[in-house]
Formats: structure tokens, sequence, C-alpha cells
């Protein structure tokens, strides 16, 4: 009876438990890493096309369409059911919530750059504002991806 019963403990176990993760697949951390970084990337793109003389304000506009709709798939990601359960210490969970509130403000950011973009007559007397905007974001976007590099630890 007693083999039995530990037979049957063996068996629920091994079918409630995950398959080990390969060591080539990326974990969630890494594939937050990984978003985070590219966010931050093209953050610093934007703020660099509005730094230069006879910008290409169609171009910018496109790639805020692109930061606007990689950051959203950031935040998405973060709050995906399991990335929360992921986290093995109060160190890594705070980070990921400091990097929900960064991605929260840096979306409200991107959103008021896209609006005066959108608005091509007046973008260019706005030029600094859209410079200050830009520089904003790429800050909270390095701050994501900071908070995202503390996951690792």
């Amino acid at each position: 009876m007693r083999h039995l019963t530990l037979a049957a403990t063996t068996l629920v176990f091994t079918l409630t438990t995950a398959p080990p993760a390969r060591a080539d697949e990326p974990t969630a951390i890494d594939q937050l890493m990984a978003a985070a970084q590219i966010v931050h990337a093209d953050a610093v793109e934007v703020r660099q096309m509005l730094g230069t003389r006879g910008v290409n304000l169609v171009a910018v506009l496109q790639q805020v369409d692109v930061l606007q709709a990689r950051t959203g798939a950031l935040i998405a990601a973060m709050a995906a059911p399991g990335v929360a359960d992921a986290m093995r210490t109060p160190a890594q969970a705070a980070a990921l919530e400091r990097a929900r509130v960064a991605a929260g403000i840096m979306q409200a950011l991107i959103a008021s750059k896209a609006r005066i973009l959108a608005a091509v007559d007046s973008a260019p007397a706005n030029r600094q504002t859209l410079r200050d905007k830009a520089a904003g974001v790429a800050g909270r976007a390095a701050l994501v991806d900071a908070q995202m590099a503390q996951l690792r630890d």
C-alpha cells in the first residue's frame, strides 16, 4: 500500500510540474530584457533623429509609431500572467514594478509626442518641445532597461 501511494504521488508530481526549460530557450526575464533594450534603442534613435537639422518629420512620426507599438507590447508583456510569478526575490518584484511605472509614463510621453508630430504644420515650430519629449522618452526607456537588468540579479 505504501509503495502504491508513493507511486501515485510521483505520478501526480510528474504530471503537474512543467518540463525543465532547455538551456537555449529564453526565459520570461530574458524576453522582457530584450524587449526593453529594443524600446530603449528605438527611443534613442528618435531622440537622435530630432537632433539633426532638416529632420524628416514624417520619418520621425513613423519611428514614433513603431516605438509606441513596441512600448505597448512591452507593457503587455510585463503584465502577462506568470511574469510576476517568475520573480524569485522581493528585489526583482520591486524592479519589475518600477519598470512598469516608468513604461507607463514613457507611453504617455510618446502619445503626447505623436500628437504634436501629427500636426505636421506646427511640428517645426514645436521642435524644441519634441526634442525635450524625445529626451524624456529616452530617459524613461533607459530607466526601464536598467530595471529589467536588475531582474537578472
